[in-house]
């Protein structure tokens, strides 16, 4: 498997983003991109090219991107020296010597790369332009790569891929390769006809479907935590483990940005996706090797042994309005950018089954909300209750490991202890890995430069592939073909709760609870 390093091997690049005036450029893929600059993990020679419909010039897009880079930098590099040192210039005295540039200096060498291209997404003189612009700045090298962002609407993908690949793709004997977001379609027959439509243009190797939440510090040690500790393989199994909760919660509604959401819901948008890349990590069984073929071949076997999801195993919801410390939070249907009649889910939960020989039986409770009480993404793993239990005076509460994946990243193991004294109480403990203590010595990289980073060096194994996302539509589409069909109104909640009630009783049915409260 090809390290981070590697990107430092690599010459004669050519980044583009389409897409570039966007949010998502301007808040994630630029910043991602001077992150691999700071840490010296980008190629000898590379370009970073702009290309959007608005009207730009080189210092316009510096302008709309500078509010979302750093203010200052905050790398400590006294520990490991496992990454490169920070950019220098030439000291100042006559000997040799070399100084860390500051922060200004670093922006502005950044900078001096990127560039702007304006053009509109479906017409073919636009992408013969940026190929030219593509060209000069590659001109005298011999071997060039291109790499494409899609920092696009979905509606506009197709477009600018076949556009991509009729008139930009490189022709020197270096590679291509294009990034696209989700959404992945809507449904198993849209993602078809767009994975079709990608295949006519790129090769199946070229395409790298991102998910930002795979590339999470605490998502990449999953395999780590399963893997190299001999410890939970045993424990790991329906004998032991009671249920898995996949949680994601967010206290933000829409505010404004519903247009998109209205169209998707939370199904669409996070738990087909997100939170099932999640499960597949969490699920699977171990590899033959951590090559991206082998996992994926184990996250297919997952998917495949996940039964159908029946009626009364989901339910939906959609916040409604509320006044909080005096300031009035609007409902859902309340945003100007959502339709009146909308009944698109901001909530969903639902109990998911694995028919295989290692969690048969187990309920895998997957949840996902906006406008909730907390912003929260985590696995728990809730074992089962001891059995023969002798401290029968005494509350004895079930072990638990839980993955903090966001904020305060974390893993914790709950245990019971007897408290210290001339008592024979007990108390629940935590044994703590906190990534807080890790991050005053270690730059632990955000989720899209350690992603865009693995596309530098075509390591696919953080990337969805078509059969996985192909499968994981098929689990989902009853459930969706069933909420538009019956036009399925959503339980209401307030803002700022804990959801619809309805998840309590659809948790209570499978003879648990959602366990995210016991840390309150």
């Amino acid at each position: 498997m090809p390290i981070a390093t590697d990107a430092r091997k690599l010459d004669n690049v050519t980044v583009v983003i389409l897409g570039a005036s966007g949010d998502l450029a301007k808040r994630k893929i630029y910043p991602a991109l001077f992150s691999l600059y700071q840490e010296g993990l980008k190629p000898k020679n590379w370009t970073i090219l702009g290309y959007a419909r608005s009207e730009l010039s080189d210092s316009d897009l510096r302008e709309r991107v500078m509010p979302f880079m750093p203010k200052k930098d905050n790398r400590d590099r006294s520990s490991s020296g496992s990454v490169p040192p920070s950019p220098t210039v030439p000291g100042n005295s006559g000997k040799k010597k070399e100084e860390p540039m500051s922060l200004e200096q670093q922006l502005d060498k950044f900078f001096e790369c990127c560039h702007y291209v304006q053009g509109s997404y479906d017409e073919k003189a636009d992408y013969e332009n940026l190929n030219k612009e593509i060209e000069k700045h590659e001109e005298g090298k011999q071997k060039s790569n291109r790499l494409f962002y899609l920092s696009l609407p979905p509606n506009v993908f197709l477009d600018a891929a076949t556009n991509l690949g009729n008139y930009c793709k490189t022709k020197s004997g270096g590679w291509n390769r294009i990034v696209i977001e989700k959404p992945f379609g809507r449904d198993s027959v849209s993602f078809k006809e767009l994975s079709e439509g990608l295949n006519k243009s790129f090769d199946t190797h070229e395409i790298y479907r991102i998910d930002h939440f795979v590339g999470k510090e605490v998502v990449q040690n999953l395999n780590v935590l399963r893997f190299a500790n001999v410890i939970f393989d045993p424990l790991w199994h329906r004998s032991n483990i009671k249920c898995v909760q996949i949680i994601f919660k967010e206290q933000l509604g829409v505010e404004g940005r519903g247009g998109y959401f209205d169209h998707y819901g939370m199904i669409r948008d996070v738990v087909q996706n997100h939170l099932m890349q999640i499960l597949c990590l969490v699920c699977m069984e171990p590899p033959v090797s951590l090559s991206p073929e082998d996992i994926n071949a184990e996250k297919i076997k997952l998917l495949k042994a996940i039964s159908k999801i029946d009626k009364e195993d989901f339910i939906i919801g959609q916040y409604r309005g509320k006044k909080i410390s005096g300031k009035d939070y609007p409902g859902y249907l309340d945003d100007e950018t959502v339709d009146n009649n909308s009944v698109t889910e901001t909530f969903a939960a639902c109990v998911l089954k694995i028919k295989n020989r290692r969690w048969d039986g187990v309920p895998i409770l997957v949840k996902a909300g906006k406008a909730l009480d907390e912003k929260v993404l985590e696995v728990r793993i809730q074992f089962k209750d001891v059995p023969g239990n002798l401290y029968t005076e005494h509350k004895v509460s079930p072990n638990e490991l839980v993955i903090r994946i966001q904020p305060d990243e974390a893993i914790y193991f709950r245990i019971m202890n007897k408290v210290p004294g001339y008592t024979d109480r007990l108390t629940e403990s935590l044994l703590d890995f906190s990534y807080k203590d890790q991050k005053k010595s270690i730059n632990i990289p955000e989720a899209y430069a350690r992603l865009m980073c693995d596309v530098l060096i075509g390591n696919e194994s953080n990337f969805i592939s078509e059969e996985e996302l192909s499968l994981s539509w098929k689990i989902f589409d009853p459930v969706l073909e069933q909420m538009e069909k019956l036009h399925m109104v959503p339980e209401p909640y307030a803002f700022g709760s804990r959801g619809p009630v309805e998840a309590d009783y659809l948790a209570a049915r499978h003879g648990v609870k959602w366990s995210e409260e016991t840390d309150k």
